[in-house]
């Protein structure tokens, strides 16, 4: 490489490029479980709902005439 030339890219060992790329994906796992968390919630909460017995029963696909 010449010495006139930036470096491109990190310049990291590979203990602290697996170090950056585990912590990356913790993050990535902290924000998919916010996702799932509020859907859940939400799922919970239509279970409960005063009309969801009311509502109708799915079709079974059989005529009962």
């Amino acid at each position: 490489m010449d010495k006139d030339q930036p470096r491109r890219g990190r310049d990291e060992t590979a203990e602290q490029r697996a170090d950056r790329q585990w912590t990356d994906l913790i993050q990535e796992m902290r924000v998919a479980l916010t996702g799932v968390q509020i859907l859940f919630g939400f799922l919970l909460t239509v279970v409960f709902t005063p009309r969801f017995p009311d509502l109708a029963a799915p079709p079974t696909g059989r005529s009962t005439s």
